[in-house]
């Protein structure tokens, strides 16, 4: 083994790619923008629902009402955030012009994703340690709310 750099380079044989760039692209649209179209539409249908059930049960009515509102909010705002990114990426791939902005836009609400992400994970982990705390500190009174009626 030469550790002396004798200056000649060794070249290194470029790896072809796996894929074309134009069936990238297509592999790209399908799963990215429709796949995800089509989910990041049904949570926005579903959670403004469950958010609607919440305001006419009452989301006062209790501190988990609170705490699962809270997450079905989030959860529509990073579906709807997740569907206005998909479109900013379209016009990425079809724009000829200001594709920078709109990627630089993708990017920004992409980030935002993660922060209704972080939203709807801190919310679950409050509802399980309010619900772990009190049957700790009342184990008898406990079971009469670990019933499917209570949940």
């Amino acid at each position: 083994m030469d550790l002396i750099n004798t200056g000649q380079e060794q070249q290194e044989e470029p790896v072809p790619a796996p894929f074309s760039k134009e069936n990238f692209f297509i592999f790209e649209l399908c799963i990215y923008m429709v796949a995800t179209g089509i989910v990041a539409g049904f949570g926005v249908i579903s959670n403004a629902i469950n958010f609607v059930v919440f305001y006419r049960q009452g989301i006062l009515s209790s501190s988990s009402a609170v705490q699962m509102a809270g997450i079905s909010l989030s959860d529509f705002f990073s579906c709807l955030i997740s569907f206005v990114s998909i479109l900013f990426m379209y016009f990425v791939h079809f724009s000829d012009g200001h594709m920078s902005t709109a990627y630089s836009i993708a990017t920004f609400l992409d980030y935002k994703i993660g922060t209704f992400f972080q939203i709807t994970c801190w919310l679950t982990s409050l509802i399980t340690l309010e619900r772990e705390s009190f049957a700790f500190a009342f184990p008898s009174a406990s079971s009469q709310f670990s019933h499917r009626l209570h949940a």
